[in-house]
């Protein structure tokens, strides 16, 4: 049954996606050599081309703050939650949130202590969301993971700005 769920489910097709690019870039990363840190590497290339495919063209300094809180999860829980948070982009009254959003909360959820450097980043990305804001107000592209924060989260993070 899994087979023709990923043949067929656009949802599981973009999970599958971003999966897949993750590890090739890894293996890329592996085989160059050099200071790149395999998961960052990997974790850029699979949410940039995802865009791609979209025919998107999203700037560099978007896509890593969007990518921040990933960044900052544990590496065997970001693939799973950026995978769910493409499809959260996508369809996002389809993407199973238990994928992602616990573990978003969990990573910003002390906000305060972080040291100067995340802080710093932190605001630099809700900075960049306002060039985006919705005609509601909404932070749009490329923080959209902060709408995915409960309440008490949204307003942590808010204090940086």
């Amino acid at each position: 049954m899994s087979f023709f769920k990923g043949l067929f489910d656009n949802k599981e097709r973009c999970r599958n996606f971003v999966r897949f690019i993750y590890k090739k870039a890894l293996v890329d990363v592996a085989n160059a050599g050099g200071s790149a840190i395999p998961h960052e590497v990997g974790m850029y290339s699979a949410l940039s081309n995802l865009y791609k495919l979209r025919g998107m063209q999203v700037a560099e300094m978007d896509l890593w703050s969007e990518l921040l809180p990933f960044l900052l999860m544990r590496e065997s829980d970001s693939v799973t939650a950026l995978a769910e948070y493409a499809v959260y982009k996508q369809w996002p009254t389809k993407a199973v949130m238990s994928r992602v959003r616990p573990q978003l909360n969990a990573v910003m959820r002390n906000v305060s202590g972080f040291d100067e450097d995340r802080k710093a980043m932190i605001a630099f990305a809700l900075g960049l969301a306002k060039q985006y804001m919705d005609s509601d107000g909404q932070l749009g592209l490329p923080v959209t993971w902060f709408a995915m924060l409960d309440e008490d989260v949204r307003e942590q993070v808010l204090s940086l700005v």
